[in-house]
């Protein structure tokens, strides 16, 4: 439930506030592989990160209702701080916002038995395995489009990616968003599917 209100909130934000504007080729590479880094190592460490237990139950362990586990939720921010140099201090702030509206959910619905917002990866979008995603993001037949937004330092990056299998004749289209921090350009955001009609005419970097 919360995956897809989320979804939904942050397409209409990114509809409303994003505008088209120029972007030069250095900033566009530097975000590409910004991206590209971080769903490289995520195609191969990803797992690290469901090692951290983010939600529990409030009276009986792993039964509702379920609370955020901050203590833990704290370690899982301090490791990446310090292991994935591509999400940066605007992501952790995203983060926190997710953890903090599934919490509302897990007071909404207390007896619901599925914990809103871990029912899925929030890194792919989806409930396939990683490289469903991965894969085709990776791919040098990937299309990206850069635009940026009316809030400071921020893109919004849209991808087009080809078909995953050889016996499947589709595609799929993401957004995520990166910001620049001190450090360069960071993820800020969670990936999201979106649409065909919402990618814009793509340019291949």
């Amino acid at each position: 439930m919360l995956k897809h209100i989320l979804a939904f909130v942050f397409v209409v934000f990114i509809g409303s506030t994003a505008f088209t504007q120029s972007i030069g080729d250095t900033d566009k590479t530097a975000i590409k592989k910004v991206v590209t880094d971080f769903y490289k190592w995520y195609e191969k460490n990803g797992d690290n990160l469901y090692d951290f237990k983010l939600y529990k139950g409030k009276k009986t362990n792993d039964l509702p209702p379920y609370i955020i586990n901050w203590k833990s939720a704290d370690s899982y921010f301090a490791y990446i701080k310090k292991n994935i140099p591509q999400l940066g201090d605007s992501f952790i702030a995203y983060e926190k916002d997710f953890f903090k509206n599934c919490q509302k959910d897990f007071d909404e619905f207390p007896d619901e038995e599925i914990a809103s917002g871990f029912d899925y990866d929030r890194f792919t979008d989806s409930q396939e395995i990683s490289t469903f995603t991965t894969k085709p993001l990776l791919s040098p037949k990937a299309k990206w489009a850069f635009n940026k937004t009316d809030k400071i330092n921020t893109v919004e990056v849209k991808i087009n990616t080809p078909t995953y299998s050889k016996t499947e004749n589709f595609s799929m289209n993401y957004s995520i968003l990166v910001v620049k921090e001190k450090m360069g350009w960071k993820i800020a955001s969670h990936l999201k599917i979106i649409d065909p009609e919402e990618l814009p005419t793509t340019e291949k970097i």
